[in-house]
């Protein structure tokens, strides 16, 4: 028997979202293959303007950031340059409902941020944009699990680190 629409809340990670389902009977949750089919917006480290660009290797020196939402495939670019904080890009993106970055390696600082507002940091560099989200999407593109670039101090350089955890 159908009842109607209602709001029904369901949480992902520590996100309440509401969503509208058709109320019946024999089909009144949600299942976990459509959770996993949720639209996602992306903020991506990138060499060039666009997702055919390859993935920048680390978050904060990338040239360009694109936010990609995968539901209207509309593709934002900010140029990385004089008067841009990567951190405040991270901030923004995530109020205006990014979910995952994607980049070749994150520092402290911009980690931290993406921390804060439950935000996934997925790392792969040297492949387009677009493929980098098709891997993230399915799952089968790595999320770190702290900062991989550490800045070095009075001409140290960057120490890379990696640690990952599974999906």
């Amino acid at each position: 028997m159908f009842f109607g629409r209602k709001a029904q809340p369901f949480r992902t990670g520590c996100i309440i979202l509401e969503r509208v389902v058709e109320t019946n009977l024999s089909t009144a949750s949600i299942t976990v293959d459509q959770l996993k089919k949720e639209k996602m917006k992306y903020l991506i480290a990138s060499e060039k303007g666009s997702m055919s660009g390859n993935v920048s290797v680390h978050f904060g020196k990338s040239p360009f950031f694109l936010v990609y939402d995968d539901e209207d495939g509309r593709v934002d670019i900010i140029t990385n340059g004089e008067g841009v904080d990567p951190d405040l890009v991270i901030r923004d993106s995530a109020k205006s409902g990014v979910k995952k970055i994607i980049c070749g390696g994150i520092g402290p600082h911009a980690f931290q941020v993406a921390e804060k507002f439950a935000v996934d940091v997925h790392i792969g560099s040297g492949m387009p944009a677009d493929e980098a989200v098709a891997l993230a999407s399915a799952g089968k593109l790595p999320i770190t699990t702290e900062p991989t670039a550490h800045h070095g101090h009075h001409g140290e350089g960057n120490h890379l680190q990696h640690s990952h955890r599974s999906h």
